[in-house]
């Protein structure tokens, strides 16, 4: 069972807060949750919302029907109304304006009255929160969590005091669900990257602040006394990534993270860090463009760009994250890549999925392990760039007595600059054929559902729960539908594909993209041309509803 509840308001309403204390809440009582955020690029007005779904068993996507609203402004309801589910409860300050007639439970709360009793004038979100509270069937000691170490002794009992008086106001009451009994995580995805990049060893962080990744940079902040972690916010992306570059070269796991837009000013850097053939890893995590776009909105638009990003020919690692407990796992694998074939691993997420929190299983810390492919000790034939083999650790200066030299022009063995053209031609080969090393590591999608079904979606990246769901839904309903779910994009693994292809599927592209770009590069890797898309570029994420519909659209044409 689950309970979808949206809680929406003016930015300075203090919707993130509530966000932060309801799902704190929900996880101590051994609930579990996603939530997601859809805010405005902008400090006050317009309007804001979050949207919690709670069960008893793992979630990965929000649903379309909502179960609770809980309006701060008119706005809200006049955006959001017609999602309520038959039995649905509306929780609204006593200014909002309903449609008449409302059809659905109303709990009306003055707001304004209940701050002026308590003397809590900034307290919107602990009336919202403690009537959510009440709202959703939790007893009245739940309240007793509304701690928070930035706050004294004052805040916190006037806080709880609002909460706990909202609470008794509140009389309608849905169904409560059943707990469940499992430990885990709470995280969002940029602090699953953060904590992944942690886990891999990561020395050095350089970044310079862009929505939606800052959040990596924040949270890895926190860690830098508690490990051996320097975090740099660099005057700008193209400093961020020659400064990666350089720790990198002199041994250091090094990262950086941006949008698309920061991506753009670390191409050429990219493109450095390819030849001189330094491990680094780089995250982008979309949002629409071109330029500005929308900085506080989701997309799927990037994958081409990296594809191709920087001058010239070179190897690269593409890797995306379906999920939340997946983002920390291919942080993790991304610097083992790296390092071992000496080639940047590109690292996608998006505004929806980085900013999105969900209880997560806890990692299992055991079953990874670090490979640095660092050399402790020189063989007197060392080459740093040797042509006799594709996958060779690597010297670092001040390891051992070997000169290291790393050239953004082209370079013979040893790393000297020359325009040799047998020797462009030579490393030209040796690099690109790592790509015949990679392949081998690189995952197959994942197949749910009917595995001999006609009709396949395919989709990559944080579209991955949402498809997951709406095939769920489909085969509830008798319908035979399955969905491949790409997680490793470049270089494309083929083998799944090809024997759904060669069985005659018929493939259906999901993406939050125009171009349909997967298709493309499908279709650049295979020559087989991909004739339908369910496509999404307005900055929102997919949902359920918003998949099934356009499906049952495409198949009665």
């Amino acid at each position: 069972m689950r309970i979808n509840i949206l809680i929406g308001g003016s930015a300075g309403h203090g919707i993130n807060t509530i966000d932060q204390f309801l799902t704190r809440l929900l996880t101590k009582k051994g609930f579990h949750f996603h939530s997601y955020k859809d805010y405005m690029s902008r400090i006050r007005g317009g309007t804001n919302f979050t949207h919690v779904t709670l069960s008893d068993q793992p979630v990965h996507c929000h649903d379309d029907a909502l179960d609770v609203i809980v309006a701060l402004t008119s706005e809200i309801i006049k955006e959001h109304y017609d999602r309520l589910t038959e039995n649905g409860l509306i929780i609204c300050d006593a200014d909002v304006v309903l449609p008449e007639p409302c059809r659905h439970q109303v709990t009306r709360l003055n707001f304004k009255e209940i701050l002026k009793e308590t003397g809590n004038t900034k307290g919107y979100s602990m009336v919202a929160l403690g009537a959510i509270v009440k709202a959703i069937g939790l007893e009245e000691s739940t309240l007793n969590h509304l701690v928070d170490k930035r706050w004294t002794e004052a805040i916190i009992d006037a806080n709880t005091k609002t909460a706990r008086m909202a609470y008794e106001a509140t009389h309608c009451v849905l169904i409560s669900i059943p707990k469940t009994n499992e430990d885990h995580l709470v995280m969002s995805g940029n602090q699953a990257v953060a904590l992944g990049a942690l886990a891999a060893g990561v020395g050095f962080y350089s970044a310079y602040p862009m929505a939606p990744s800052t959040g990596v940079m924040s949270y890895l902040t926190q860690y830098e006394t508690r490990y051996p972690l320097v975090v740099e916010q660099a005057e700008d992306e193209i400093a961020a990534i020659n400064s990666i570059i350089g720790a990198a070269s002199n041994g250091l796991r090094s990262m950086t993270s941006t949008s698309g837009g920061g991506f753009s000013l670390m191409v050429e850097g990219l493109g450095f860090a390819a030849v001189a053939e330094v491990p680094v890893v780089m995250l982008d995590v979309q949002r629409p463009g071109p330029a500005t776009g929308m900085a506080t909105r989701t997309e799927q638009s990037d994958l081409n760009f990296v594809l191709d990003a920087s001058q010239g020919e070179f190897p690269r690692i593409i890797l995306s994250f379906n999920s939340i407990e997946d983002a920390f796992y291919k942080t993790f694998r991304a610097f083992n890549l790296s390092d071992k074939y000496r080639v940047p691993v590109i690292l996608l997420s998006d505004q929806y999925l980085a900013d999105s929190t969900s209880t997560v299983r806890e990692p299992d810390l055991k079953a990874l392990k670090i490979d640095l492919h660092l050399v402790k000790e020189v063989r007197e034939d060392y080459r740093h760039h040797d042509l006799r083999t594709l996958v060779q650790d690597r010297v670092v200066p001040g390891m051992t007595s070997q000169i290291v030299m790393n050239d953004s022009h082209e370079h013979d063995e040893n790393g000297s600059v020359t325009e040799s053209a047998s020797n462009r031609a030579a490393m030209n080969d040796r690099r690109m054929s790592k790509l015949n090393e990679i392949i081998k590591e690189i995952e197959e999608p994942r197949l749910i559902g009917d595995p001999e079904a006609k009709d396949i979606l395919i989709c990559w990246g944080s579209t991955a729960g949402v498809v997951a769901a709406a095939v769920d839904n489909l085969t509830g309903q008798g319908r035979s539908v399955g969905a491949l779910i790409f997680g490793d994009l470049y270089p494309l693994p083929t083998k799944t594909l090809t024997k759904l292809i060669e069985r005659g599927a018929r493939l259906i592209n999901v993406e939050g993209n125009y171009q349909g770009q997967l298709r493309q590069l499908i279709s650049r890797e295979l020559a087989y041309p991909i004739h339908h898309s369910i496509l999404k570029y307005d900055g929102r994420q997919f949902s359920p509803g918003y998949i099934l519909k356009a499906y049952e659209e495409m198949i009665q044409k």
